[in-house]
This record gives C-alpha cells, sequence and structure tokens, in this order.
C-alpha cells in the first residue's frame, strides 16, 4: 500500500489556538507522525510529550488542552467515531486522557480538522467557533456561570444553527474542581478533570459546524467490511442483546453476584439493595429511548425521565454503570430515580459523576468515623444510605460550597486536609477514585489500576475474562502477560 493511501482518513490538519494572544491557526500533521502515531490518541499523546515542560502545574497556563480524533471519525465504520481530549490532570498530576461518544468528532472531521489543540489562557472568557475550515475565537462573557445543557442551547442561538455541535464545560470547571468534566451533547468528556484545566483558560469551549466528508482509500471495501462488522455485532450476545437492551447498567446484577460491586465506600463488595439500580429496574421506571453515536449500530445509551418523585422531570442521556456505581451503591442510595437526577445535575454543573459519588461516600465514612463534624458537613445528614442528601451535596461540590469545596479538589487531597488517617479509606489510586470494578476481586484490574498512567481507570487496562469466566480470577498466574495482551 502506497503511503498516499494509508493517510486517508486523516484531514492531516489541527488547529493551533493560543489563548493568549487570542490567534487561531492551521498546522499540518506530519506523515512521519502519521505513520509513527496511529490514531489521536498516539498523535496527542506525542504533543504533548514534545510541548510540555516537566513538572508544570497543571492549572497553569503552561498545559495545554488536545482534543482529537481518530482515522474512522466521520466514516461508515461503526464504533469509530470518538472524541478523545488529553491533558496533565489537575488530579493526578500526569498526562490524562478522557473520550466521549456523540457526533463531535464526526462534525470536526467534517469541518476539516483532525485535532484542535488549546494553549495559553484567556483574560476573558471564550470560545472557540469552527465553520467549514474556518475557526474564530468570540466572546464567552454571556455564557460564563451557566450550566451545561443551557450552554449548548445558547450557543445555538448566537450561531443560528440548530445542527452545531458543541463541547462546553459548566459552573465546576470555571470554578476549577479538579474532576470537572467537558460536556459533549449527551455526553462527558468525564475524568481526570480536563474542565478544571480548560476553566483555568477562561475558556468556555468549541462549537463546531461542518458539511465536508471523510476520503477513504476504498469505499467498496469499506462497505462491505463495516456491513460484516455490524453483522457480527448484531449476532454478539452482549453488542447485540445486552447492551441494546439495558445499556451499561447490565452491570449492576452480573457485578453484585460476582461479589466486585463496591458499596459504603468499599467496606462492602456487594450492595443489598442493587435490585433498586438495576438495568430492569431502570428500564421498568424510567427509560425512554435508546441513543446512539455516530454511525454505530448499538445504541448503548439510554435516554431516560423521572416521572414521579421529587425529581420527576430530570432527564438525562444514563445513567450508566458507573455512575450508578458510584452516586447509588458507594452511598448505599437504592433509587434509580436519585441516581439519574443526580447524573444530569452532575453533567449540568460539568463534572465527573463517578469523582462525585466517590467523594460523596468518602465523606459519609468520614463522617460515621467521627473525623467530621455537623459543622464541618454544613449540618447534612451524610449518614450512609441518607438518598435525599445526594442532591444537596453534588450541588454543592460543583459550586464549592462549604463542605463542597473540600471534596472538589478529590478524596486524596480531602484525606490529606482531614488527617487522622482519612487517607486510609479516600479510595482513589494516584489520585483517581476506584470504578466500578473490584480490585480485590478481579486481580487483573487491580494490576492494571497499578500499572495504567491514569491510575484507577478501568479503560487503561479491562481484563473483562475475569468477569466473564473466561480467565480464572482466583489465580494471578499468567495474569500479567494476559493485562498486557488486553491493554
Amino acid at each position: 500500500m502506497s503511503r498516499a493511501k494509508l493517510y486517508k482518513g486523516y484531514t492531516r490538519k489541527i488547529l493551533r489556538v493560543n489563548l493568549t494572544n487570542k490567534t487561531v491557526r492551521v498546522e499540518e500533521i506530519p506523515n512521519a507522525q502519521l505513520l509513527k502515531f496511529i490514531g489521536g490518541a498516539g498523535l496527542a499523546a506525542r504533543m504533548l510529550y514534545d510541548e510540555l515542560e516537566p513538572g508544570i502545574d497543571p492549572l497553569s497556563h503552561r498545559n495545554k488542552v488536545i482534543f482529537m480524533t481518530g482515522p474512522l471519525a466521520g466514516t461508515i465504520a461503526p464504533t469509530g467515531s470518538r472524541l478523545g481530549v488529553y491533558t496533565n490532570s489537575p488530579l493526578t498530576g500526569g498526562f490524562f486522557h478522557s473520550s466521549a461518544g456523540g457526533s463531535f468528532a464526526a462534525e470536526l472531521k467534517f469541518a476539516g480538522y483532525d485535532g484542535v489543540v488549546i494553549e495559553g489562557a484567556s483574560d476573558k472568557p471564550v470560545y472557540l467557533f469552527i465553520n467549514n475550515k474556518t475557526a474564530e475565537l468570540r466572546s464567552a462573557s454571556h455564557l460564563w456561570g451557566e450550566m451545561t445543557y443551557r450552554t449548548h442551547e445558547l450557543i445555538k442561538v448566537d450561531l443560528g444553527d440548530e445542527a452545531v455541535q458543541s463541547a462546553v464545560i459548566g459552573p465546576a470547571g470555571e470554578r476549577k474542581v479538579r474532576f470537572a468534566s467537558v460536556i459533549v451533547g449527551g455526553r462527558a468528556l468525564g475524568r481526570g478533570g480536563i474542565g478544571a484545566v480548560l476553566g483555568s483558560k477562561n475558556f468556555k469551549g468549541i462549537a463546531v459546524r461542518g458539511i465536508g466528508r471523510v476520503e477513504v482509500d476504498d469505499m467498496e471495501a469499506t462497505l462491505k467490511t463495516t456491513q460484516e462488522l455490524i453483522g457480527l455485532m448484531r449476532s454478539n450476545p452482549v453488542t447485540g442483546q445486552s447492551l441494546v437492551n439495558f445499556g451499561t447498567p447490565v452491570l449492576v446484577n452480573a457485578n453484585n453476584n460476582l461479589g466486585v460491586f463496591g458499596s459504603r465506600n468499599w467496606q462492602n463488595e456487594t450492595f443489598d439493595g442493587a435490585g433498586g439500580l438495576s438495568a430492569e429496574t431502570m428500564r421498568e421506571k424510567i427509560f425512554v429511548r435508546n441513543k446512539s453515536c455516530f454511525a454505530c449500530p448499538i445504541g448503548c445509551s439510554k435516554y431516560t425521565i423521572v416521572t414521579d418523585g421529587p425529581y420527576k422531570g430530570s432527564e438525562v442521556e444514563g445513567p450508566e454503570y458507573e455512575n450508578i456505581f458510584a452516586l447509588g451503591a458507594m452511598c448505599e442510595n437504592d433509587s434509580i430515580e436519585t441516581v439519574a437526577a443526580a447524573e444530569r445535575l452532575c453533567d449540568d454543573l460539568g463534572m465527573d459523576a463517578v469523582e462525585t459519588g466517590v467523594s460523596i461516600a468518602f465523606s459519609m465514612e468520614a463522617r460515621e468515623k467521627g473525623l467530621l463534624t455537623e459543622q464541618d458537613t454544613d449540618g447534612l445528614d451524610l449518614t450512609f444510605g441518607n438518598k435525599e442528601v445526594i442532591m444537596p451535596m453534588v450541588r454543592k461540590i460543583g459550586l464549592r460550597e462549604g463542605i463542597g469545596d473540600l471534596l472538589a479538589d478529590g478524596v486524596k487531597r480531602a484525606a490529606e486536609k482531614i488527617g487522622c488517617g482519612a487517607a486510609e479509606f479516600a479510595m482513589q489510586n494516584k489520585g483517581l477514585s476506584f470504578p466500578g470494578h473490584s480490585a480485590r476481586g478481579l486481580p487483573g484490574f487491580a494490576l492494571g489500576y497499578a500499572t495504567g498512567p491514569r491510575g484507577a481507570s478501568h479503560h487503561d487496562a479491562r481484563p473483562t475474562g475475569e468477569r466473564a469466566g473466561i480467565v480464572p480470577r482466583e489465580t494471578l498466574e499468567g495474569k500479567p502477560q494476559y493485562v498486557i495482551n488486553v491493554n
């Protein structure tokens, strides 16, 4: 295959946005980089390695944020249109990346770019508008302080285009909550505090509109392969049944039955109230319809609306398994309605629902152990199982109010400030809170958490064969090589 053919799928262009001097310029990605670092993750990691000084403060103007797509984004290839965002994390202090589905990555490719590099810091709030191979910085003063869902709508009004795709931060990012997220439509670039880095730069987000197309080398072969992949997906019991019918919440009962579903801030690894959080309960009580990412046949995301109770009318794309684990079982909250409403508020404030839920659970154990007083908790009853306290705690963290200001820096830093042994139950690795897959019950996951660059992320190594019974989970023999193979 010729080198020219290898470049198909890429636009070979990125936008470099310097917020300090308000410049936007187009750069071409060197051919050698495209050949050596396949896909957006490799390209972005190399850029950060080359351009960031060691030991920088992630919340300083010297940090950079890179939005990057892969060569399949914007094509008909199923599951290929994810957006990756890369930076130095204010939560972990090291290299971090997060990804999201939806249509933003495809739209960026249609506009003529593989990625966007955000550097420097603005003296006033701005956002970037990319419109069919042109780009400009615009004032975001009227957007600053707005929640993310309203920001998406206001940007559409600003630009007079309902089809525009946007990725924005909310009040949590503006206040530099160390696990603030970037919200892309109904999806979240959730973990690691990327939203806080953008907030430190006075950067509200990116809006993009494109009408171009992504070239592939052989459309006939692409169509044939795509049809074959879709056939395989539909015949697979996970991608053709479980994820279609229930989405990622199907793991609630599965992990609870295996004894790897953390609850009560990981004091337990099963939850008696799991039935109230299960995929079946979610489908019965709040499910409305499936939602799919660009060119994806699965539709694993579930659009939900709470129909009764104190959170009636709350609607969200989700909740996903990890958020059910964190905002539900970790706090001993067995109400799927409360979880859905809390996830919606997390998304609207623009912060990681996993880190938020684990932070609340951590504060509940600190109160239980007498390390936090009623005055410390602003008079809130931080008792495990008190589902009514979840929503006010989410808001306090996102706005850095009262006890929320302590927790907004993550459980590792909160434990250091509390002292008195609080670090023993701050459930994190490298500053990132553990997700809903037990490190004790799944040693392959534990090895992934320990060796992954992000810390406790189940995406750096995902040895799901342990959970499925394909690989014995009770033995360590051969586990290191297995984790390497599935990474």
